[in-house]
């Protein structure tokens, strides 16, 4: 592959990575950003070489026009981090193993991806492409140490939490198949510019979508039964809930004199409401009940959104 289509390819997905950041921004409720690219050819050499174990490769598989699978690889530190903040954590406390229901949590995202990336597809080709993502099939060592493929690099910012480097690996033949569609549907049109560097609907309405923000498709009713199973699931996953009576400063000095029978004025007059955390996610407001010989808690206040995360130390428990 000669420099020219690497440029070419490489816009198409810088332009369709940088279209996810809002939505992506909305998932984690962290601003996320998406900077840098290169192309790595025969990652299996070099990129790959020695560290498949620590990274999973999720497909998504194109349909229509050009057909054919590539792979978002992220490394599996990074991905506990992103699933924490996306089941209600602040990604610092990541879990250390994580199962098939967490991963279908992180597929929901790459859904988002999928949906992005065939509008952008379809609009630079001139045809319908449909891309669906799936969780990892098997062992991720299988497909990263394949030979005939290239890998576009990309640094992902989750502020203030991560900063690393995902990969899409994709087959050289597919990258391939798509610049030479991109030439016979649009003009030699490939991430809204011609053979020249120049795009020929500039200033115009209905110009390329690799230039516009994505639309994302709507899902049809077979993609929504699948969606409403992978729910259902996720409705398992456990989460804690916590409940902050109150809280007060103290100086080393107290620290160190700690003993049994010290006593601490908490900053909460008796009788108000005390707060809940899932997740040390702020979630509302109750007050505190005997069940038996249990304690508990009525909730007497949910707050939308919005106010959570205004009130009660800015949504997260500190």
């Amino acid at each position: 592959m000669n420099e020219r289509d690497k440029a070419r390819f490489i816009e198409i997905l810088k332009t369709w990575m940088q279209s996810n950041e809002e939505a992506l921004t909305a998932i984690l409720d962290a601003k996320v950003s998406f900077s840098g690219s290169k192309m790595v050819e025969n990652p299996e050499r070099t990129l790959y070489a020695g560290a498949a174990g620590n990274l999973l490769a999720f497909p998504m598989t194109l349909a229509g026009v050009v057909s054919g699978t590539m792979y978002l690889v992220i490394q599996t530190d990074d991905l506990a981090v992103i699933i924490d903040m996306m089941i209600g954590g602040n990604g610092s406390a990541p879990m250390e193993e994580l199962d098939d229901m967490h991963m279908i949590v992180f597929v929901q995202a790459i859904k988002q991806l999928a949906g992005s990336f065939s509008q952008i597809l379809s609009e630079n080709i001139g045809a319908s492409i449909e891309v669906k993502a799936d969780k990892p099939q098997g062992p991720s060592e299988g497909v990263l140490t394949g030979s005939g493929n290239a890998a576009v690099l990309f640094n992902l910012q989750v502020e203030p939490v991560l900063g690393t480097s995902i990969q899409l690996l994709i087959p050289v033949i597919l990258i391939d198949d798509i610049l030479n569609q991109s030439q016979d549907g649009g003009n030699s049109r490939v991430g809204g510019f011609n053979q020249e560097g120049l795009n020929p609907n500039a200033g115009q309405s209905g110009g390329s979508g690799a230039l516009r923000k994505a639309r994302f498709p709507s899902l049809g009713a077979e993609e929504k039964t699948e969606d409403a199973e992978n729910i259902d699931i996720m409705m398992d996953i456990p989460l804690q809930l916590t409940v902050v009576l109150g809280k007060t400063g103290i100086n080393l000095k107290d620290l160190v004199e700690l003993k049994s029978g010290s006593i601490f004025a908490l900053d909460k007059m008796a009788g108000e409401p005390v707060e809940l955390y899932i997740n040390d996610r702020f979630v509302g407001y109750g007050e505190v009940i005997v069940i038996d010989d249990n304690f508990g808690v009525r909730v007497i206040e949910v707050p939308s959104s919005a106010e959570a995360a205004r009130g009660a130390g800015g949504g997260k428990r500190r």
